[in-house]
């Protein structure tokens, strides 16, 4: 299994994820959430061509739905790099546009 990072928008996301779980479904949601994504970026590393490709960002650029947000991540030649954790309602072109 390949060990993972996850980029400065990536751990970013988690923060916000975390904040807007914890005043709408309280802090035991938070847990049990975190522990999904954690459990999705587990089987990203232990299958990494699991996700989609997503041709329309430059890259090598995939995404791993789970439950309602999408990991978008590279696969490198030792590990994995999470660049991303968006809702399914995200546009995901869009915040990829700098890249």
């Amino acid at each position: 299994m390949l060990s993972y990072e996850y980029s400065l928008d990536a751990q970013s996301d988690l923060i916000e994820i975390a904040e807007y779980t914890r005043e709408s479904f309280g802090l035991e949601q938070v847990k049990r959430y975190k522990e999904l994504l954690r459990e999705g970026v587990e089987t990203v590393c232990q299958f990494p061509k699991i996700g989609r490709e997503y041709k329309r960002v430059r890259g090598n650029l995939r995404r791993f739905p789970v439950r309602e947000h999408v990991l978008y991540y590279r696969i490198y030649k030792d590990y994995i790099r999470i660049e991303r954790i968006l809702s399914a309602n995200q546009d995901p072109l869009h915040q990829f546009s700098n890249q």
